[in-house]
């Protein structure tokens, strides 16, 4: 597929994720402030201002208005306790999650380099940098926040911690197009019922080609 295709459906598939995620913001937005609800937490009634401030931008640099606290700031600590590479495994946010980070990260990078000669292409590497890169940028953004930090926000890192550890499990690129390189007679060997027999009398069965 050339470069020029891939892009186009790039586009595609970002118009599409605009629109069906879209069109609610825009009915807000466009719809008249005196007639509508208020947009709860925001600081001027506007959806936008909510979404890429108090919960947008602004709970990375805990500059939040109309927040209950900031936060650590740096390697400080504020109210959401202390930011730093280190956050996700102190006292208070180690027995989250974090116990299964090690080993995700560990086998992620080592499937990576075992699958280091597949192709651009290949869906096995694409997967791995797919879960693993969601993974890593949730698990810096948590480190770093400065504003709002709960808990329980910890749960984003679950649906990408188990598959990045059972990326572990595929093979290298030369395992793989070993596997898929099977001489004619051991794939016939390998279908059900092929040179087995289903008494002491009858005939082996027959496979064909």
């Amino acid at each position: 597929m050339s470069v020029k295709k891939r892009f186009a459906q790039l586009g595609l598939a970002t118009g599409a994720l605009v629109v069906a995620a879209g069109w609610w913001v825009a009915l807000v937005e466009l719809w008249p402030a005196s007639s509508r609800p208020y947009i709860g937490g925001s600081q001027n009634n506007s959806f936008l201002e909510l979404t890429f401030g108090y919960n947008g931008f602004g709970r990375l640099s805990g500059d939040e208005t109309g927040s209950v606290g900031g936060g650590g700031g740096g390697t400080g600590t504020g109210m959401w306790g202390a930011t730093g590479w280190n956050r996700m495994f102190n006292d208070e946010i180690g027995s989250q999650i974090s116990w299964l980070l090690p080993a995700a990260l560990i086998l992620l990078v080592a499937s990576l380099v075992a699958t280091r000669k597949l192709g651009r292409t290949s869906v096995r590497r694409s997967s791995m940098l797919v879960w693993g890169g969601s993974l890593v940028t949730t698990l810096v953004v948590f480190s770093y926040m400065a504003g709002i930090f709960h808990q329980y926000y910890t749960i984003a890192l679950a649906p990408t911690s188990p598959p990045s550890s059972a990326s572990a499990r595929v093979p290298s690129g030369r395992s793989a197009a070993r596997s898929g390189r099977r001489s004619p007679s051991r794939r016939r060997q390998s279908r059900p019922g092929c040179g087995a027999t289903s008494s002491s009398t009858a005939p082996p069965t027959t496979c064909p080609g």
